[in-house]
């Protein structure tokens, strides 16, 4: 399992994050991975599917970053528009949560 990160170089929430989100990812025992928008967007698969389904806006085809995903192999299994430490570690702790029930 993995936590991947879609961020850009100009972009200043993802700079800021970048600070803690590896050590977040580590805590919950997930490998980390982070793709610039255009290296993803050039990458087929399913998850790149799944953030286009979820995360782009349809009718002008722009996405707000970074975009956390956690994926399993090349399935999407959870995934948020992060915009500080709050937000990815609930994302972090809601996933953990639902693992562990299953």
């Amino acid at each position: 399992m993995k936590l991947l990160k879609i961020a850009a170089a100009d972009c200043p929430v993802c700079d800021a994050l970048s600070e803690i989100d590896i050590s977040l990812s580590k805590e919950f025992g997930l490998d980390f991975e982070c793709q610039e928008l255009e290296q993803f967007a050039a990458t087929t698969g399913s998850v790149r599917d799944y953030v286009v389904g979820y995360h782009v806006n349809q009718e002008d085809g722009t996405i707000d970053l970074p975009v956390y995903v956690i994926c399993d192999g090349d399935n999407a299994k959870a995934s948020g528009l992060i915009k500080d430490e709050d937000d990815l570690t609930n994302l972090l702790t809601a996933w953990d949560l639902y693992n562990k029930s299953k």
